[in-house]
């Protein structure tokens, strides 16, 4: 009958025996561990291996539980590698991604929202960035009181070098399983230039129509006399 050490994947098979040995010789260790096993059938599995240290005929030894967990570590796997894949995702997103608890205390960000804001941006409430007088709050608002639209909001913000920049966010509520609003997730881009280049382009205009005004004004004072 072969060994449970030979059943074990060789590449955590030294691990296995160190564990069991460690515990024989009265070492503290965690009462469970996974590790890999070789199946009858040439597949390697995933298992769960729980220990009680007892005396057999006077000597130590241990009282092994082993459960069969492929399919969770499946799973897990499955979960961290779809998590891995978001976490990639949004890194990659350029616009700035930020979430809000119930509090409105920033609570998580993506990268752009942290090279916006700063490293200490998490823990601190979203209103410590906001410049000048403004109802941002008022204008989400509904969010927090569980409306599932999106809402648009430009917003003046206060950079990490202290610059003060215009963002445009996109902001929606978040939920926990019962319904209970749990917080916000917004994105937002900053449209300082946008804005300035607006505003500058409806100042030429408004020039340009006030030279227009000016120039028919004069066309009629000049020109107003009746000809025979």
């Amino acid at each position: 009958m072969p060994s449970f050490a030979s059943l074990v994947h060789p590449d955590d098979r030294q691990m296995v025996v160190e564990r069991h040995q460690k515990r024989l010789w009265g070492e503290a260790l965690p009462d469970r561990y996974d590790f890999r096993y070789l199946h009858k059938d040439g597949s390697v599995r995933w298992a769960e291996l729980g220990a009680i240290l007892i005396t057999w005929e006077g000597r130590p030894a241990t009282l092994n539980f082993v459960s069969e967990i492929t399919e969770r570590k499946r799973a897990e796997e499955a979960l961290h590698a779809l998590s891995a894949r978001q976490e990639a995702i949004l890194a990659a997103v350029p616009d700035i991604i930020m979430e809000v608890g119930a509090n409105k205390v920033y609570t998580w960000a993506n990268r752009a929202g942290l090279e916006f804001f700063g490293q200490d941006v998490l823990g601190e409430e979203a209103a410590y960035y906001f410049e000048g007088e403004q109802d941002t709050y008022g204008a989400v608002q509904p969010l927090f009181n569980g409306s599932e639209n999106v809402i648009y909001v430009e917003s003046w913000q206060r950079r990490k070098d202290g610059q003060k920049r215009l963002l445009a966010w996109w902001c929606r509520v978040l939920k926990d399983d019962q319904g209970n609003v749990t917080g916000a997730l917004s994105t937002a881009r900053d449209v300082t230039e946008r804005k300035q280049a607006e505003e500058e382009h409806q100042k030429l205009e408004a020039q340009l129509r006030q030279a227009q005004k000016m120039e028919a004004v004069g066309r009629l004072a000049g020109g107003g006399g009746a000809r025979f």
